[in-house]
């Protein structure tokens, strides 16, 4: 049953709890669940009985022959068949004791028939459904002896006004005698013994079911103990699934750290090769515009004639990479090809071809 929230979303909710008219003292012997438990007592006994001379049997018998070669596989046998019956017994108690009981560790072995025979001798689950099997037949006769006569007194002694009629109809006396020798009888046919009797035999009605209970929780102790998973086990399961999940997350983890590695190297080696490609451009620009323009042909003419425009790309792009350090002349025309990258002076000769001097991002006008 779902309840739906005011965020829309379904929540699941509890059924609510049956209500009874009548308290749990007065219904235990009419529910389902005494019957079950009484149920798989009266079922253990049989059973137990089997498991009792299975175990014996074929484990006296794998003893004695433990001198020759033929003991060892003859103990495993019976191992196996210890186990193959908690199998059945587990199943038993999922459906009559309403027990969850997982399924204990199966038989490790790499393969082969001395490496089965090993595993199955030297795990810890076949010795404790072998213990199982030698400890429920006494538990069960117990159980099946106790439980049986005391409901069945029980159920006769509240009933008796029913049947009480019979005694001196077919049977000759007045009622069920309570007690007799030679000089007294006490029979129960009078309404007030009757009467007593049922009400005795009410109360045993009323106080089986409880022991029944009881018994079956001792049943439900052995099953889980022994033929269940060792609390070992259980916590090396739990170990080893920790484990997986943790190798898997930190697979994930790696993974996504190559490749977080893989591509923002690659961004960065893209970025630095575009850099290099402006660098280049730029020097280029740099180092080709002044070539363009028209040397004079004599000092007169140069000293007259105005130099052409330099391209206002070129210029800028020149301006920004060439810079004249503070305090120093800039760089002229005729410097480009002198060797030294520092703006100085030049002859006096090379002045007058090549004029007066101008910046780097062009020659100055006249």
């Amino acid at each position: 049953m779902t309840m739906d929230t005011e965020y829309g979303y379904g929540v699941a909710r509890s059924p609510e709890p049956r209500r009874h008219l009548l308290p749990p003292v007065l219904r235990a012997p009419f529910e389902a669940r005494t019957f079950r438990e009484f149920g798989y007592l009266l079922l253990s006994l049989p059973i137990s009985i089997v498991l009792f001379v299975w175990a014996v049997t074929a484990v006296s018998l794998s003893a004695g022959l433990l001198v020759t070669f033929i003991g060892i596989p003859l103990m495993a046998v019976a191992l196996l068949g210890c186990r193959a019956f908690g199998v059945m017994e587990r199943a038993r108690a999922r459906v009559l004791l309403g027990v969850e009981i997982a399924e204990p560790q199966p038989v490790r072995s790499r393969g082969g028939l001395m490496s089965w025979i090993g595993g199955v001798l030297k795990s810890g689950v076949s010795w404790r459904h072998l213990l199982y099997s030698v400890l429920h037949f006494p538990w069960a006769l117990f159980a099946f002896c106790t439980t049986l006569p005391i409901w069945l007194t029980g159920w006769a002694l509240f009933t008796y006004p029913v049947w009480q009629w019979v005694f001196p109809m077919y049977a000759g006396q007045a009622g069920l005698q309570l007690y007799g020798d030679d000089h007294h009888n006490v029979y129960l046919d009078s309404p007030g013994r009757i009467a007593l009797t049922s009400l005795v035999g009410l109360l045993i009605t009323l106080a089986v079911p409880w022991l029944i209970r009881g018994f079956a929780v001792m049943d439900r102790v052995m099953v889980i103990g022994l033929l269940g998973p060792s609390h070992l086990e259980e916590r090396v399961t739990e170990l080893e699934s920790d484990r997986g999940v943790v190798v898997d997350t930190s697979a994930a983890d790696l993974r996504r750290i190559e490749r977080d590695l893989h591509d923002g190297a690659q961004a960065r080696l893209v970025a630095l090769a575009m850099d290099l490609g402006l660098a280049k451009e730029k020097l280029s620009d740099c180092a080709t515009w002044p070539a363009a323009s028209t040397r004079p042909s004599s000092p007169t003419a140069a000293s007259t004639r105005p130099s052409p425009p330099s391209p206002p790309a070129a210029r800028s792009r020149c301006r920004s990479r060439w810079t004249c350090r503070p305090g120093r002349s800039r760089r002229s025309r005729a410097s480009r090809t002198s060797p030294s990258p520092s703006c100085s002076r030049t002859s006096a000769s090379t002045a007058a071809r090549a004029g007066p001097p101008s910046t780097c991002g062009g020659p100055a006008t006249a």
